[in-house]
């Protein structure tokens, strides 16, 4: 079994509300254990990196001027989440990006609250996941 396996499968599975309505990981690790082949390291730096800047999506959304522009955060952050399995926060960002209204004010009102709750779940859970896997 390599390091990052035995790191990634040694943290418990815990389920938040979010996940229970959704039926979605907040954070699919068997997915972030294909995508970087196993690498501790590299699986711990990917997660370091979006914790980090994943606040900034929310910055831009909070300041879109437009449906292009918010449609264009949504997109990023849909990606970003893909990529890391946090499956949860790319289905709402997926929705926010394809839910534009005529008015982007009215969007932001619309998917803003939803999109900040889970992104801080998701970092919290990529927290734990972290100090777990410093412990082990």
């Amino acid at each position: 079994m390599s390091q990052a396996n035995s790191v990634f499968s040694s943290v418990a599975e815990s389920r938040t509300s979010s996940e229970e309505a959704s039926g979605m990981p907040v954070l699919d690790q068997d997915h972030l254990n294909q995508y970087t082949l196993g690498d501790d390291a590299l699986a711990t730096e990917i997660l370091h990196l979006f914790t980090d800047q994943v606040d900034v999506y929310l910055d831009g959304l909070k300041t879109a001027k437009d449906g292009l522009d918010w449609q264009q955060v949504a997109h990023g952050l849909k990606g970003s989440a893909s990529a890391i399995g946090a499956w949860a926060l790319a289905d709402l960002a997926e929705r926010a990006e394809n839910g534009i209204l005529s008015d982007v004010d009215q969007t932001r009102q619309l998917f803003l609250p939803h999109l900040t709750e889970q992104v801080h779940r998701t970092k919290a859970h990529i927290t734990e996941v972290l100090l777990k896997s410093e412990v082990a």
